[in-house]
């Protein structure tokens, strides 16, 4: 006897940026589907991508809850959707990584020639990340916060080069707005619900050294927070009236950057906030020092003089793989690409997989992995998301979010073949600055039927995965 769960994966056209959006779709009368997300924000204008966040929230998602929010990294194309996408909308759980606030304030420094102007709604955003999801989503149960390993260092992540008093230990995250209501709705759904459940968790309530502070700025929340160090593992669980319970699981990895990247400026950012405090006779607060032109400038010149030209901020982030337990998975049958111009096709889905789109017949590749704008060229990073992920699960990816909209600065020329996926999907407007994605890059993956996401052109899969039931 078995059971099948269709699925879908999509990505969003929302140019040089990345919108991807999943769901699992029962065909059990009175269980609800699961929606996830992985980063949601764009550098094009929010007129060219409001349509897509709009589509989901009203057509997708309708009355249910956002199950699983993944934010891969802070790099405004990847999260200036958020407050659109979470507006009045319930979300389960959220998944993002811990950055400190001169962490933050580096990369909206860094950020400035990327946006045209000032924007408000990012600075609020770094400048406490999680009070932002709190403040836009109608209620959030759990937020997991990835963090690096603290070693028994002073001061860590910066290696001992803080001095006691320090303006860099001023910098706060700002507290969660108290006007707003941010208790969760019990209200019990007509529907079964899906359980999201960190599996072998190695989770804490306490947060690192660093973020000691982090969760008083959250009061009066009453969702849980809790921190993982660098890995985590999520299972969504199904209740189901004949008492099976398909599994699909989430795994999360995150290689944090270097330490020494930060500990490089702290000298230079300590001098750049004592001129600031003598010029408004005051320590700034981190949401001040944002706000302040004069103080990003000064901290982009300041990392140009550290690294050059040459390296960018923020190559790090968490990559999510998603696909079913494989212990319970029988066959998948996945789909071809629906490729798409504005928003997505509604699939007709049927309770016959045979009668849905097109199929590459039979097997066991179901999976998906996100990086995001991880680094995939040094082989070592390779070769630590592999090894998280095993061996057997790394066999089952079949689509790959190419790191970085295929920039060649995060992907190894020649390494395509150390990968085993069928679709190569890269998010990118070719006519912003960077022209991504890269020739050499997309040559690599020739064997890998490169896909690229643009403005326009949207693309899909639709699947159904069949478990055993005992």
């Amino acid at each position: 006897m078995s059971t099948e769960i269709p699925f879908t994966y999509r990505f969003h056209p929302v140019g040089q940026g990345l919108f991807s959006t999943g769901t699992l779709l029962p065909w059990q009368q009175g269980v609800a589907p699961f929606h996830w997300t992985f980063d949601c924000g764009s550098m094009a204008k929010k007129a060219d991508w409001i349509s897509q966040v709009s589509w989901y929230r009203d057509l997708v998602l309708q009355g249910d809850t956002l199950n699983l929010l993944c934010i891969s990294h802070f790099d405004k194309d990847h999260v200036s959707g958020l407050g659109d996408l979470l507006n009045g909308k319930h979300v389960d759980t959220v998944v993002i990584p811990y950055y400190t606030p001169i962490e933050r304030l580096v990369l909206g420094a860094m950020q400035e020639r990327r946006r045209g102007q000032d924007d408000p709604e990012y600075n609020e955003f770094l400048s406490n990340p999680v009070a932002f999801l709190i403040e836009h989503a109608a209620s959030i149960r759990q937020i997991v916060v990835i963090h690096r390993s603290p070693p028994d260092a002073p001061n860590w992540p910066y290696g001992g080069n803080l001095r006691p008093d320090s303006p860099v230990l001023s910098l706060k995250d700002r507290p969660l707005n108290t006007d707003r209501n941010h208790r969760r709705d019990e209200s019990e759904s007509e529907r079964e619900q899906w359980h999201l459940k960190v599996w072998e968790p190695r989770s804490s309530d306490d947060p690192p050294p660093i973020a000691a502070g982090f969760p008083q700025s959250l009061f009066p929340w009453d969702g849980r927070l809790c921190f993982v160090g660098e890995t985590c593992h999520l299972r969504a669980i199904a209740s189901t009236i004949i008492g099976f319970c398909p599994e699909w699981e989430f795994l999360f990895f995150h290689k944090p950057e270097s330490a020494d990247v930060v500990s490089k400026l702290i000298w230079d950012i300590d001098r750049i906030l004592e001129e600031d405090e003598e010029l408004a006779g005051h320590r700034p607060t981190l949401a001040e020092a944002l706000r302040d032109e004069g103080t990003r400038k000064k901290i982009t010149d300041a990392y140009h003089r550290a690294f050059g030209r040459g390296k960018r901020f923020n190559t790090a982030g968490v990559c999510m793989y998603s696909g079913p337990f494989a212990d319970k998975q029988d066959w998948t049958a996945i789909s071809i690409p629906q490729v798409w111009h504005g928003v997505p096709p509604v699939i007709p889905w049927s309770t016959s997989w045979e009668l849905c789109p097109p199929w590459l017949g039979r097997h066991r590749r179901a999976s998906i992995l996100y990086s995001g704008d991880a680094n995939f060229q040094p082989k070592q990073h390779r070769d630590e998301i592999k090894q998280l992920l095993t061996d057997a699960r790394w066999q089952r990816i079949s689509i790959l979010q190419v790191p970085h909209h295929g920039s060649e600065h995060n992907w190894q020329v020649g390494s395509a073949n150390e990968f085993h996926h069928q679709w190569s999907v890269m998010s990118a407007d070719p006519q912003y600055k960077h022209h991504h994605p890269d020739q050499p890059v997309l040559l690599d993956l020739l064997g890998r039927n490169p896909l690229l996401v643009d403005r326009i052109v949207g693309v899909g899969w639709s699947g159904v995965c069949s478990f055993d039931v005992p």
